[in-house]
């Protein structure tokens, strides 16, 4: 039997997918402390209940949108790093597969954003940043094992292959910094 690694028993994909979005709005580098006390605020600033319903389910957009912002605030007050999380096509009703795909790509190409999108696989729903897309290929920056989507296999609204295109987040860094 290989070693269990993170993920394997817990469903928290969507707090590292919030650690893993600050690549894209130029926060890098090596893991570090601040990255694990951000992983603190996220998970803490979720209701004990759906915390532990988290461990086991997983999380959705509202939930990382709350857990994001609270964090966020905290972000900015201890490293001045000015960050918002926003679910851009929560009320939209355009199903359109290539119309979110386009907007991904766009979102993909600005310095200030990081989109993470809600994937489904079979088996699986699981939360991931997306770094570009190129042709009909997404290219991911994952906590898992998955590294590209062949985008001719997905559709918004049913198959085993899919987007939820509500659940879509973007972080965006603004210049600011704390005083």
């Amino acid at each position: 039997m290989r070693a269990v690694r993170q993920g394997d028993l817990d469903a928290l994909c969507g707090v590292y997918a919030i650690i893993n979005a600050l690549e894209g709005v130029g926060i890098g580098g090596p893991r570090s402390l601040m990255h694990q006390r951000l992983f603190r605020r996220l998970t803490l600033g979720l209701p004990a209940d759906r915390l532990q319903a988290a461990m086991y389910e997983g999380l959705d957009a509202e939930d990382l949108v709350g857990t994001g912002r609270r964090a966020f605030r905290w972000l900015r007050q201890s490293y001045g790093h000015s960050l918002r999380i926003t679910r851009p096509l929560r009320v939209c009703d355009d199903d359109d597969i290539e119309h979110f795909f386009d907007a991904v790509a766009g979102w993909t190409q600005r310095a200030d954003l990081s989109v993470i999108v809600n994937v489904h696989l079979p088996g699986l729903s699981h939360w991931t940043v997306v770094k570009r897309v190129r042709g009909r290929i997404m290219e991911l920056r994952d906590s898992g094992r998955l590294k590209t989507l062949d985008l001719d296999r997905f559709s918004l609204s049913r198959g085993r292959y899919r987007f939820s295109r509500q659940e879509t987040l973007l972080i965006k860094r603004h210049n600011r910094r704390a005083h």
